[in-house]
């Protein structure tokens, strides 16, 4: 993680912003949703002005309930609030300690609007994964941190590379006493893939929507990092990792790497979790539907109002 943490910053979301005025200052209050009142407090003069949506109504159209509502929040933050602060819970990523991350409005947009999503949105749809895998009961499942793996964390440095080389382990480690397989969203060359990393059998499945031949600047991390695995008394069944692409969904446009991504994702949440060989099992190889992304957006929604705004 970044040694410059971001300042935190608590939003309290309210229907109407109220502030205390002193007699010549003049008082913003909501007025409707996309609307904003003006009053001199001084001479009593009153006029309106349209505030503008974060989110166009093209695609607020389309857009789920819980989604629209997110949208409106943002909206309605105070003027100056661009991000909000979170915690990244050490249990789901497998840190040593809990850290504070944030999201723009901005990266929020993009989520909403199809375009290229950012580690930190991959990140808080993890934590709403895991959620998930506790409500369904499912305990087969772990994840990686997309932020500590990234190649532009690994290619920054010698000392980001021994990092990431024995956090990797420590994950695997607890992966393997807990018989579970370890879902690891990776970002290179603006496109995500995902990799499921089985350690007890030594196997690594990569799930990429743009089939190509890829050079990844993990496996050669990851294969020492297996190594290290094994000398920290780790199970396998082989002496390397075995390497393969899965098949599965491949995308039609330049942008949707990320959401086909959270999408592999949440199907192997509902439908896979105690499945050994995604090569054999995995079904999903025709392009993901505009419902089945939608569905990706929801759960993160819901996930963001629900512990994030709480």
């Amino acid at each position: 993680m970044s040694s410059d943490q971001p300042l935190a910053i608590n939003v309290a979301v309210s229907s109407d912003i109220v502030v205390e005025p002193d007699s010549s200052m003049k008082l913003k209050v909501q007025d409707k949703r996309d609307k904003e009142k003006i009053v001199d407090t001084q001479n009593t003069v009153e006029f309106t002005m349209e505030r503008t949506p974060l989110v166009s109504h093209s695609v607020m159209k389309h857009l789920s309930e819980s989604c629209k509502r997110l949208a409106n929040i943002l909206t309605d933050l105070p003027p100056g609030v661009e991000s909000i602060s979170f915690q990244l819970d050490a249990e789901v990523f497998g840190y040593k300690e809990n850290f504070s991350s944030y999201i723009s409005k901005e990266d929020v947009v993009q989520l909403l609007s199809g375009a290229w999503l950012n580690i930190s949105t991959i990140q808080i749809f993890i934590m709403a994964l895991h959620e998930k895998c506790k409500n369904l009961s499912v305990d087969s499942i772990t994840f990686m941190c997309p932020q500590l793996i990234s190649a532009t964390t690994l290619l920054a440095s010698s000392e980001n590379i021994d990092e990431a080389c024995e956090y990797m382990a420590r994950v695997m480690k607890a992966a393997s006493e807990n018989n579970q397989k370890i879902l690891a969203p990776y970002h290179q060359n603006n496109h995500w893939v995902l990799l499921v990393i089985y350690p007890t059998i030594n196997t690594v499945h990569v799930f990429d929507s743009i089939k190509k031949k890829r050079s990844l600047a993990i496996r050669v991390v990851l294969d020492s990092a297996f190594e290290t695995y094994k000398a920290y008394g780790g199970k396998s069944k082989g002496p390397q990792l075995q390497w393969g692409a899965a098949v599965c969904a491949q995308q039609d446009g330049g942008t949707e790497c990320g959401y086909f991504t959270s999408r592999f994702m949440y199907d192997i949440v509902h439908s896979y979790s105690g499945s050994e060989n995604l090569f054999k099992d995995f079904k999903v190889t025709k392009p993901y539907t505009n419902g089945q992304i939608r569905k990706v957006l929801t759960c993160w929604a819901l996930y963001f109002l629900d512990f994030v705004f709480s």
